[in-house]
């Protein structure tokens, strides 16, 4: 799992640290367009353009937004933004029982497992919650996306996330809560399996 994130960001960093992909970035930016497009402004081949925004799509850079037309996804570069600032125990202040929970189940930004423990997995989640920016939609590709990153059972996160409140589902579009739940104090017998009262 974390030998497949390295190699993900390793291969994004390439792609915007190439002068021609960065470039086509940067049109896109401003402004929505077409393989064409971009190759008319760069004065490149349209084939090469072409080659271009289809990788930079295939990586998460460039959305399509109509009939072969590319814009910057500005949303998956906020959500990777969070991802990778928010990586260790987060803003929860240090030795409370919530940073206790974050720093024996996430390491580098990996959840090493899903608590049993319902409170425990609430404290997981709202951290989870905080990969994604309210009043945002994402396709479920897109959520699957953002959790797979953290740990490979995506799909049971996901649905935790919409059964515990923190993001709500329509229509495969899924969206953080605005007033996402305080995550509960948490009892010292209140321990899931595989964690011991030392580790708490």
């Amino acid at each position: 799992m974390a030998e497949e994130t390295t190699r993900d960001w390793r291969e994004i960093c390439k792609l915007i640290l190439d002068e021609d992909w960065l470039r086509v970035l940067g049109v896109l930016a401003v402004q929505p367009g077409s393989a064409r497009d971009v190759a008319r402004q760069l004065e490149m081949k349209e084939q090469l353009a072409a080659r271009h925004t289809g990788r930079l799509a295939e990586a998460g850079l460039l959305k399509m937004v109509g009939a072969k037309q590319f814009a910057l996804d500005t949303d998956i570069l906020q959500a990777w933004k969070r991802e990778l600032f928010a990586g260790a125990p987060p803003t929860t202040a240090a030795g409370t029982p919530e940073a206790k929970v974050l720093t024996n189940f996430v390491e580098g930004g990996q959840l090493k497992s899903i608590p049993t423990s319902q409170s425990k997995r609430m404290v997981v989640l709202a951290w989870l919650a905080r990969m994604f920016q309210p009043g945002v939609d994402y396709p479920e590709r897109q959520v699957n996306e953002i959790l797979r990153r953290h740990h490979a059972d995506y799909a049971s996160l996901r649905r935790y996330l919409v059964d515990a409140g923190l993001m709500q589902r329509e229509g495969g579009i899924y969206r953080r809560t605005e007033a996402a739940p305080a995550a509960p104090g948490i009892g010292p017998g209140d321990v899931p399996a595989g964690v011991s009262h030392d580790e708490d």
